[in-house]
């Protein structure tokens, strides 16, 4: 902190050598009781959500063990319960720690070590080098812990405030806060590394930490922050004094914030509503339908959500109509979504007209120019463009409840249609789409989008992280696949040299010479196989190759016609180890034995052959003696 005069508590600075030597527990003896107060008040607080954690895991698992395909799953999800079992106690001793060495971390100063959490920040490049396991780790961390600061933003940032008045030396920010959702959704990632888990046991673990632990921060930052209010300590932060019922409080806080939430967001939506006013616009006036702002009375804001729930089912065949001619290159068309209100008000009501409030009608207006936009790109297959038109009603409810959609970047149904397009730039569809990745899952989420959204913001949050994770993990296996295809294509040259130099060595020993057809077949559909697999594994330096090439010399040699008796001695000699050679490498290619025995038939005949004239013509040496 810049100014130590507003702190209300300041400790020396030789506490932090003292501390070195008498250990924690004397350094947070020497500290100011809130302070203290709220370590304890905060442990207290966790202690019943983890064990609510621990308590249902054993439910969760035997579920998913019952609901398991085959007997390898099951066994791993049993195990994954008895694993959980057997470290609970130790788990829950080793959580507590980790939130004590972060307190002590808070006493340190800011140069003697890093701040928490600064060694897990990953980029999206870097998470494409991790395993495959850490990555989905990092991915179900960082949704917990955005979704947790965002739900207890006002508790979490006053709590933050008070701590940092306690410190002198170091500045306590959301990141290092002992009790924000980064520090205590990293301690429990440490804890769990002591854990024997597969990947999908511990994010079932993961996502009942979220559940029982993360989702109830909020009342663990209450229950710290009445500990320093009580304490003295910015009882009026805020400019509001302390009344007497804390949630009261709270709720006061709460309404604040989003009131300067709506202030700015209605000021983003103001200068896009003057903009839009500047457009030229058709003028609607019927005796029935759908008329503009202000010429008849405007439907009420459920009654208009109930309609546009309608107009999505009514055009539901229209929109499986545009997927189908998008498949053949056939782009989709805008949906004009008030022209339908209007055709179905005018059915239910011939009589009376009815308008859309001004607020809502630009808002539709401006969701339409959106959704024009996008289907203009010509970087977007028609595929994709029909697919993302779907979400057009989804967004105008989302917009007409939260104007904050037209100002926050990060507003999770603006940022997921702004993913969704995004990963579709350059995308072609492939001959089976069905089975494309991508596209599947696009339609999945839209589907989804289409059939569970009620008003809430939880579903486009859950579906957002849900898509970010499916991109990090297509990135890797497109990455994946590119490594194979070039080892592919190496593995592809190198056997196409290694036949090359198979066939010219072949080629030069058989040049000129007339063969049996046994020893053609041999050698062409056979041996060569054996003189490639040695080329290919060991090369031609090697003496295997060399052996293998003297088989060739001896076979050759060997069906050669006998000059003399020596020739036919020596042939003699030769066969057996012949035989034996060739059987073995015609072996080791496991090449098919009927046809090898066959062929070893064939050539013992022609070595018959030659041993009978061998015969034939020592006895008529003996005769003429």
């Amino acid at each position: 902190m810049a100014d130590n005069t507003t702190k209300v508590v300041q400790l020396s600075s030789h506490l932090g050598n003292q501390a070195e030597d008498s250990g924690d527990n004397a350094l947070f003896a020497r500290l100011p009781a809130p302070f203290t107060d709220t370590k304890d008040r905060g442990k207290q607080s966790l202690q019943p959500l983890l064990q609510a954690l621990f308590d249902n895991i054993d439910d969760a698992l035997f579920e998913l063990a019952d609901r398991a395909e085959h007997n390898v799953e099951q066994n791993m999800y049993f195990e994954a319960m008895r694993e959980i079992r057997i470290k609970r106690r130790g788990m829950e001793l080793c959580f507590g720690k980790e939130i004590d060495n972060a307190f002590s971390l808070l006493l340190m100063k800011d140069d003697s070590i890093p701040t928490l959490g600064a060694s897990e920040e990953v980029s999206i490049d870097l998470l494409s080098l991790v395993a495959e396991d850490e990555l989905e780790e990092l991915v179900a961390a960082d949704n917990m812990v955005t979704k947790a600061e965002r739900e207890c933003s006002s508790g979490l940032k006053q709590l933050t405030t008070r701590l940092d008045t306690l410190i002198e030396n170091q500045t306590v920010t959301l990141k290092n806060n002992p009790f924000g959702p980064e520090v205590i959704c990293h301690s429990f990632i440490q804890v769990c590394k002591t854990l024997d888990l597969d990947i999908k046991a511990k994010l079932v673990l993961f996502k009942l930490f979220d559940r029982y632990v993360m989702n109830e921060l909020q009342q663990v930052h209450q229950q710290c922050n009445t500990v320093l209010v009580d304490g003295g300590i910015l009882a009026n932060l805020g400019g509001d004094k302390r009344p007497a019922n804390r949630s009261s409080t709270t709720k006061e806080i709460d309404v604040e914030n989003t009131a300067a939430d709506e202030a700015s967001s209605n000021d983003v939506f103001a200068d896009l509503q003057g903009l839009l006013h500047r457009l030229p616009r058709p003028t609607m006036s019927a005796a029935s339908g759908l008329v503009a702002p202000g010429q008849a009375p405007p439907i009420p804001r459920q009654t208009l959500m109930q309609l546009l729930q309608t107009v999505q089912t009514s055009l539901a065949p229209q929109m499986v109509q545009q997927q189908h001619a998008a498949m053949a290159g056939v782009g989709p068309q805008q949906l004009d979504v008030q022209q339908t209100l209007s055709s179905l008000l005018g059915a239910r009501m011939p009589e009376k007209p009815m308008s859309i409030g001004q607020v809502d009608d630009d808002a539709i207006n401006l969701v339409a120019m959106l959704f024009q936009f996008i289907l203009d790109d010509r970087n977007l297959a028609a595929p994709m463009k029909a697919l993302i038109s779907r979400l057009q009603i989804p967004i105008i409810k989302v917009s007409m409840l939260d104007k904050s959609f037209f100002s926050k970047g990060g507003h999770p149904a603006r940022k997921l249609l702004n993913e969704i397009a995004s990963a579709s730039l350059g995308w072609v569809p492939t001959g089976n789409i069905d089975r494309d990745p991508l596209y599947s899952k696009v339609s999945s989420i839209v589907d989804k989008v289409q059939q569970e959204y009620d008003g809430g913001s939880d579903l486009f949050q859950d579906v957002l992280a849900d898509f970010i994770a499916f991109l990090e993990k297509d990135k890797r296996r497109i990455n994946l696949v590119e490594q194979r295809t070039i080892k592919a294509e190496d593995g592809k040259a190198k056997s196409e040299l290694a036949r090359t130099i198979v066939q010219n060595a072949l080629n030069e020993r058989v040049a000129g010479k007339s063969l049996p057809k046994v020893v053609i077949t041999l050698l062409e559909q056979a041996w060569s196989n054996v003189l490639f697999l040695i080329c290919l594994k060991d090369g031609e330096e090697n003496k295997n190759w060399q052996e293998a090439l003297q088989v060739v010399d001896d076979l050759l040699w060997s069906i050669e016609p006998m000059e003399n008796t020596e020739a036919r001695q020596q042939l003699l000699a030769m066969v057996p180890q012949l035989l034996k050679d060739l059987r073995a490498g015609l072996t080791r290619i496991a090449y098919n034995p009927f046809d090898m025995n066959q062929l070893l038939t064939d050539l013992e005949a022609i070595y018959l052959s030659q041993l009978k004239q061998l015969n034939t013509v020592k006895l008529a040496a003996s005769e003429q003696e």
